[in-house]
């Protein structure tokens, strides 16, 4: 197996801004989840505006807040526990 990719947090919100991707997260609890998840504006509530998603995103260095598409709702988890973000193995580099 190889070495996951080292990504930071403007890779991700870049990532999920462009495309909604699968991405998979260690839950605070432990345990994982996965969940189809977009930062594109368009795929957003409309109520949403591209000035609201970049309060909701950049509230804490710690955490990316994501619009879930199956469940239709915001949801956010802390960068050092995302495992996946589409295909690839991520590591969260920091920044």
């Amino acid at each position: 197996m190889s070495e996951p990719k080292k990504v930071t947090r403007q890779d991700i919100i870049d990532t999920l801004t462009q495309a909604a991707h699968m991405i998979e997260f260690t839950k605070v609890d432990g345990s994982n989840r996965r969940m189809c998840a977009t930062l594109v504006p368009d795929q957003l509530p409309p109520q949403q505006t591209q000035e609201g998603v970049g309060s909701l995103i950049n509230k804490t260095k710690d955490s990316v807040a994501v619009w879930d598409m199956d469940v239709q709702g915001w949801r956010s988890f802390r960068l050092e526990n995302l495992i996946m973000l589409g295909t690839d193995m991520v590591k969260y580099a920091g920044k």
